[in-house]
């Protein structure tokens, strides 16, 4: 019996390299998108592994041509990288952001990694992407471990990845099913007068491929969108240059840029956000503090744990320097004598509830 015979199913899967698309790649053709990925290959290779099979888009057989779509997952043998690709024509990982990385993983076992991800760095490659954190993770693993979720490019916090097809599959399954629980903390302009409230506006995409954003549109061909929000502290800025807040944010769906979208429509954008809030998003006394990227920072994220049923995985990331330098500048931070994030775990646990009760269109 031949080798590929007596090959394990195991042992073809890690054969397998898979990527998602990103935003900045939506339209591209596949076979230019896999060049620039793994390097000069030659058409009749692509063409040939496309007849067989072997290059897959959404795990279905896709044309050289295929325009691709963002957040479409794309599988290719692993060979391709050993086989085809001259070593110059490989994109190379900086070593510092590679050691960075691995001082950032949260968490790490047989089916998951968790990163807190720092802000400016892209979660996925692409053609406008030098470095990606997709990219430094298949470098620090013998397997390539699977991206759950996105996040922006400017935002900090946990990211999270399967390091198995059957983890993986798991874990989508909860992200299709509204299972998974995220907060967010933002630093943002103005002092909202309740405690608490939540942002039901719904969005479409506006702009071209490459430029896009989002907005409030009220068609019929905007999507539900729902933010819950919990204030956890508000400080004055000096010379009566208004206030910022320090929030805790729970989007119950999950469009691209919601938060961001929904915060600067309510009058309180993220900090260092001139994308959706313009100049808002930067008062003088406090513009100093986002140098370093948007205040907004991924800070918790929950999700069934498929091995044991009625319990769940609980992935915290601390506050990475930029943002938790923000937040005692700001005196946003309690005392030292006090908690540092007990305010937090109060706004959290109450997002949770809410949460628990918040109604999600069928199409969210």
């Amino acid at each position: 019996m031949s080798e590929s015979a007596t090959e394990s199913a195991a042992e073809r899967e890690r054969r397998i390299q898979r990527a998602q698309v990103g935003e900045d790649d939506a339209g591209v053709r596949l076979d230019k998108w896999l060049r620039q990925r793994v390097g000069k290959i030659p058409q009749s290779r692509i063409e040939g592994l496309l007849r067989r099979g072997r290059i897959r888009v959404q795990n279905s057989r896709a044309r050289a041509g295929q325009r691709l779509n963002s957040g479409e997952e794309v599988s290719w043998p692993s060979a391709l990288h050993a086989d085809d690709t001259p070593r110059k024509t490989r994109r190379s990982i900086d070593p510092k952001m590679l050691a960075e990385i691995k001082e950032r993983v949260i968490h790490q076992d047989d089916h998951f990694v968790a990163v807190n991800k720092p802000a400016g760095l892209a979660v996925q490659g692409g053609s406008k992407q030098r470095q990606s954190l997709d990219a430094i993770l298949a470098d620090m693993f013998s397997e390539t471990p699977r991206l759950l979720h996105r996040l922006d490019r400017g935002t900090s916090g946990v990211v999270l990845f399967a390091r198995s097809p059957s983890v993986a599959r798991a874990a989508m399954e909860s992200f299709r099913l509204h299972e998974v629980f995220k907060v967010y903390w933002a630093v943002v302009a103005g002092a909202p007068a309740a405690s608490e409230g939540q942002i039901d506006l719904p969005l479409a995409k506006s702009g071209s491929v490459g430029g896009q954003k989002m907005r409030v549109d009220k068609t019929p061909r905007a999507k539900h969108a729902l933010t819950l929000w919990v204030k956890i502290g508000t400080a004055e800025l000096a010379g009566n240059s208004g206030a910022v807040s320090w929030l805790a944010l729970a989007p119950v769906t999950g469009r691209m840029h919601q938060l961001r979208v929904h915060l600067a429509e309510i009058g309180a954008p993220v900090l260092g956000d001139g994308k959706y809030g313009g100049r808002a998003a930067f008062p003088p006394p406090a513009s100093a503090q986002t140098q370093n990227g948007i205040l907004l920072f991924a800070r918790r994220l929950i999700l069934p744990d498929s091995r044991r049923p009625g319990e769940f995985r609980e992935f915290i990331a601390p506050p990475p320097p930029p943002f938790a330098d923000a937040l005692a500048a700001l005196r946003l931070a309690p005392p030292p004598a006090e908690d540092p994030v007990g305010a937090a775990r109060v706004a959290e646990a109450r997002l949770r509830v809410l949460a628990e009760g918040a109604k999600i269109s069928p199409d969210a």
